[in-house]
């Protein structure tokens, strides 16, 4: 009641504040129409066909498992025990199922109108976690103590310069566990600028939970989940604050670690998802038994082979390919670059112990991503529009430009700096027209994403097989 008492007379603060909600309120506008079940009705990928077919499973038939003869010439489906499964990781159907069975219950019959029900799926699970998590960001940007529309400026390019918004408009895993991966630091954000961290609790459990549930989902967020524990401990607060933090940490990640323990290994035979597996190619569901290949140069493809010299260069060539080649993050989002500036600069300066283990975490995150890809024998992200598999990494980093912008810097770096951001917003939005198509690309996607927006009814030329049976990110 005192409380109560102190508050009347006093001019009370906006329970909505325009800033905060401009962002997500235009990511749904921009959304809504792009969704691909509403603008291109055959255009799914295998992948996105077999994830809706496996969500329909587990709520009409209660597994996952799946008739794999209706999939016999899908390139996204996993064989195990004589059923079909998504490559995704299981827990991804399954949580869709959730959003599908509250679907359903509103009225919206996978029967009746499938497509209709897809749309909405791909609204409530996938748009709108991205979303709200763009308000997240907003709110994160309070550590640089810049004004309120750069916020929103920053937390705007986080999901529309960095290919995240692409992906925002199919049944993919890579949207939402980028939303899941920016509320987990979102938590720890919040943990640092609490004036009572004690009261901070409910945040903590609230991380551990997306951490851990981004994880389940898509395993290039795992090292979200991993960090998280180091980001508590580097808190400025007591060891008994610090432990305990952890402690609640693991309370909140305990629900989706349990979901993956107890659905992957009967697939797998382990906790590996079926995408990670070394014996892949050996059990999907192929049309005709391939080898595995590796691309040296370009769209060339040549059987694996023992030298060094031929794993060499398809490293090398599969660094350029993410970097500054035709999947590259820097190719596609040159806005990159100030991120990377921003990061820098924290790591330099005197900012806090866990901002400046978030930053070089993330940096250290996504060149780690970069190496396993270019190592792996599967063609990772190969057929899909700029680089997905490192999607988790990238809004996390691009928020750090927030170091850089309270900087003063010549008339011609603003220019070059609105130029690389107004390049990589118009590539994100050319890839959300066609992020994942049934042919995939074969070139520098966002040229090829162009290609199909101006001419649709004209056949891009279709990847090698051999490419399209290891395109399984």
């Amino acid at each position: 009641m005192g409380w109560f008492a102190r508050r009347i007379g006093q001019p009370s603060s906006p329970m909505v504040r325009p800033w905060a909600i401009a962002g997500p309120v235009l990511i749904l506008i921009l959304a809504a129409p792009l969704l691909r079940p509403l603008r291109a009705q055959s255009q799914a990928s295998d992948r996105e066909a077999i994830n809706l077919a496996a969500v329909r499973a587990v709520l009409e038939n209660g597994t996952l498992a799946m008739d794999p003869s209706a999939f016999r010439h899908n390139e996204s489906a996993y064989l195990a025990h004589g059923k079909a499964f998504t490559v995704d990781s299981p827990a991804f159907p399954t949580v869709l199922a959730g959003f599908a069975w509250m679907i359903q219950k509103a009225g919206v019959e996978f029967d009746t109108n499938p497509l209709f029900l897809e749309y909405l799926l791909i609204l409530f699970a996938i748009t709108l976690p991205s979303a709200l998590a763009c308000g997240f960001l907003y709110r994160m940007g309070r550590i640089f103590e810049i004004r309120r529309g750069w916020r929103m400026l920053i937390a705007l390019a986080c999901v529309l310069a960095t290919g995240w918004f692409s992906y925002c408009v199919v049944l993919l895993p890579y949207a939402p566990a980028a939303a899941l991966v920016v509320m987990a630091a979102a938590s720890i954000i919040h943990l640092v600028t609490a004036k009572k961290p004690a009261l901070a609790v409910g945040w903590i459990v609230a991380g551990g939970f997306c951490a851990a549930l981004a994880a389940a989902i898509e395993p290039t967020a795992l090292w979200s989940l991993l960090l998280m524990p180091v980001l508590i401990l580097a808190q400025p607060h007591p060891w008994r604050v610090r432990l305990s933090g952890v402690l609640l940490l693991i309370a909140g990640a305990a629900a989706p670690i349990a979901l993956h323990m107890s659905i992957n290994p009967p697939i797998t035979g382990d906790f590996l998802p079926p995408r990670l597996h070394a014996d892949f190619f050996d059990q999907s569901l192929m049309p005709v038994a391939m080898p595995v290949s590796i691309s040296v140069s370009g769209d060339d493809v040549e059987p694996l082979d023992a030298s060094s010299w031929v794993i060499i260069g398809r490293a090398i060539n599969r660094l350029i390919t993410l970097t500054i080649g035709s999947h590259g993050i820097l190719s596609h989002f040159p806005v990159l670059l100030i991120a990377l500036g921003g990061a820098v600069i924290i790591l330099h300066r005197h900012w806090t112990r866990p901002i400046k283990w978030l930053a070089g975490g993330t940096i250290l995150a996504m060149l780690g991503l970069i190496l396993i890809n270019t190592g792996t024998r599967t063609q990772v992200g190969e057929l899909m529009f700029a680089a997905p598999g490192l999607l988790a990494t990238l809004p996390i980093l691009l928020l750090f430009s927030g170091a850089w912008l309270r900087r003063r810097h010549h008339k011609l770096v603003w220019v070059l700096a609105g130029i690389a951001l107004s390049i990589s917003v118009g590539i994100t939005m050319i890839g959300a027209t066609a992020p994942a198509p049934p042919g995939g690309y074969s070139g520098y996607t966002a040229a090829e994403a162009v290609a199909r927006l101006l001419s649709p009814k004209r056949p891009l030329e279709p990847a090698p097989a051999q490419t399209r049976a290891a395109a399984i990110r």
